[in-house]
């Protein structure tokens, strides 16, 4: 009798452990994305969510079971300004911004965790305080570290592309690529603590080392800091973007 009694407190155990263990993935589902590409909401909302609430991964092709936690994350409304939900464990907030493309998005996400978390506010703020600075106004403005006008030069079966970036002390960014000498495109984007996100592409990871500008493809590109800019791609922003350059 003794050892059936042990015996059944050991299975018990071993049953909530197992429970405990499967409970602590947890994931997103991202439920509506509007007009936003759903791997740009995935990866903003996972980066953000893992960084300020907990970790989340994607849901696996089997999908979840009864005992994992799930956040979700539904666009409602991809025009400024943009306004999106976020639910889950102890959240269940809304965020909007008045800012429209990548940026609206990524500022609409914070403000819906800055809202449900009090003890986040301060970290939110230290890391994201020029994106939200109505929100973290009682702190000090800063400047990004990677506030400049860069370049880069790729060459690939004879085919030379140069890409200009510009980025402004918001981590905000527009590009003018250049192939073989002759104008390309112009495209925008954002850089999210130290992911570089551009258009569909995966994130890409980022990081300043001294004068140069890293970007971790498979092998890293070097960007260099430069003054002297294309007239092409003075007029292509400024009449694509509205950005303007002396």
């Amino acid at each position: 009798m003794k050892r059936c009694l042990i015996l059944s407190f050991c299975f018990l155990l071993m049953v909530l452990l197992t429970q405990k263990i499967t409970a602590s993935s947890c994931y997103l589902l991202v439920e509506n994305t509007s007009s936003f590409e759903y791997s740009t909401v995935f990866d903003l909302a996972t980066t953000l969510v893992t960084e300020f609430v907990g970790e989340v991964k994607q849901i696996p092709d089997g999908g979840v079971g009864k005992n994992d936690c799930l956040y979700s994350i539904s666009v409602l409304s991809n025009q400024v300004p943009i306004t999106i939900s976020l639910k889950g464990p102890d959240i269940s907030s809304l965020g909007e911004s008045t800012s429209p493309g990548l940026r609206g998005l990524q500022q609409a996400i914070l403000i819906a965790i800055f809202r449900s978390d009090e003890e986040e506010r301060e970290n939110i703020c230290n890391a994201y305080q020029s994106l939200i600075p109505d929100k973290c106004e009682k702190l000090p403005d800063s400047e990004s570290v990677y506030t400049g006008i860069w370049y880069v030069k790729w060459e690939d079966e004879g085919d030379i592309e140069e890409i200009y970036f510009f980025i402004d002390e918001e981590d905000k960014f527009v590009t003018c690529e250049l192939l073989n000498g002759e104008y390309n495109d112009v495209s925008d984007g954002l850089i999210l603590g130290d992911k570089f996100i551009w258009g569909d592409e995966d994130p890409i990871g980022i990081y300043r080392e001294n004068d140069m500008l890293i970007l971790q493809y498979e092998e890293d590109d070097e960007l260099k800091p430069v003054s002297d800019v294309p007239q092409i791609c003075k007029k292509k922003l400024s009449e694509e973007y509205d950005f303007f350059l002396e």
